[in-house]
């Protein structure tokens, strides 16, 4: 799975991508790739409440932020000053519940992207029937 983030990155312009598993209060890091830093494999764990994904698990659909302070406004330690941009998309279970979200995210501002969502979905659908 590691290996599949790591392609997913480099089709990506974000410094991250992660798999984040739903286990409220918490969004767990199942899987965690950083550019700059590959030899981390493993990323932190966040209350959902404070992290972009909680717009993926509540909405079902992808959750696109270019620009963190021109975007919805989180108060939690996770996102607030940190992630300035974030591109999410759900990762369904068998029987079409939200188990996590599939995500890109970075530090810097990054313009959304059609063609990266699209990837990411289908990498999310693959995951599903997993």
């Amino acid at each position: 799975m590691r290996a599949a983030l790591i392609e997913l990155n480099r089709a990506a312009p974000y410094r991250f991508t992660a798999l984040y598993r739903f286990d409220d209060p918490l969004a767990r890091n199942l899987y965690f790739y950083d550019r700059e830093n590959p030899d981390v494999v493993a990323g932190d764990d966040y209350p959902v409440e404070a992290s972009y994904c909680v717009y993926v698990r509540d909405g079902g659909t992808p959750f696109v932020v270019e620009d963190g302070p021109d975007g919805p406004v989180l108060d939690g330690p996770a996102v607030h000053g940190q992630v300035k941009a974030y591109c999410g998309v759900p990762v369904f279970d068998r029987d079409g519940r939200t188990f996590g979200s599939l995500c890109h995210f970075d530090v810097t501002s990054v313009p959304a992207d059609a063609e990266c969502v699209a990837l990411m979905e289908t990498l999310a659908r693959l995951l599903a029937r997993a």
